[in-house]
């Protein structure tokens, strides 16, 4: 066993447990969330009060200051909250950049967060805008000049699972060969002249991820796996000499 970091837990041998849809700990941290919001608030509410009343110039004017800072500590931890990739404003593709365009459907219907054994934990983060950009990144050092490339990812299902039944591990992703990382999607390669050179949909899984991924260079990233399909599928439908 090995437990790289506090989302990302690493265990080969361990039966699987019975699903669950839901951590008991996630009332929890909603009320977490939900008590420095309304402390942001009251905060923000003293101070502007102090603003009203205050006789003082100098005092009026720390106090608007006040009330700016608290301002801006409520909106980052606001939006910190809110970055989860079933939000209703996630964006559905990167912005338009160089050769390859990266779009994806809705992150609601992965695998990934319909299957989890803890939804809560499954959608927070960024994962889908980085895997996105790690795809048009290293597609774009493939493609020969002239070339554009359309990818959209239809499915995820990163590696590892959580398993709520463990209770204080109830939210680190545990990483074993049970839990294989897939990653489904469909392109278009056009040449410089706009004729189609390749095009189809590919699911793109390694089995025996974890045993290929020891002593790679991104074994700190907690996308590693999946970034290592990406790469694998640039090199073989990219990369590979084409006819």
């Amino acid at each position: 066993m090995e437990v790289a970091a506090r989302e990302d837990w690493h265990e080969d041998k361990v039966q699987p447990l019975d699903r669950l849809h839901k951590a008991p700990h996630m009332n929890a941290r909603k009320r977490h969330d939900s008590t420095h919001s309304i402390g942001f608030a009251a905060a923000i509410a003293r101070a502007q009060n102090a603003c009203r009343h205050s006789t003082e110039p100098a005092m009026a004017t720390l106090a608007r200051i006040i009330v700016l800072v608290l301002a801006t500590l409520f909106a980052s931890h606001a939006e910190a909250r809110s970055t989860n990739v079933t939000d209703a404003d996630y964006p559905r593709a990167l912005e338009a950049e160089g050769p390859v365009a990266v779009a994806w459907t809705d992150p609601e219907q992965f695998t990934e967060i319909r299957y989890s054994r803890n939804r809560f934990e499954a959608v927070r983060g960024d994962w889908v805008r980085d895997l996105a950009g790690y795809l048009r990144t290293t597609s774009a050092a493939a493609l020969a000049d002239g070339e554009r490339l359309d990818v959209v990812i239809t499915d995820i299902d990163r590696a590892g699972d959580y398993e709520p039944a463990m209770h204080r591990l109830a939210d680190v992703r545990v990483v074993r060969d049970l839990y294989p990382p897939s990653i489904a999607l469909r392109f278009t390669l056009h040449d410089a002249g706009g004729q189609v050179l390749a095009e189809g949909e590919r699911r793109l899984t390694d089995l025996g991820f974890l045993s290929s991924s020891v002593g790679i260079p991104l074994y700190t990233d907690a996308l590693r796996h999946e970034k290592r399909l990406l790469e694998r599928w640039v090199r073989n439908e990219l990369r590979a000499p084409r006819r």
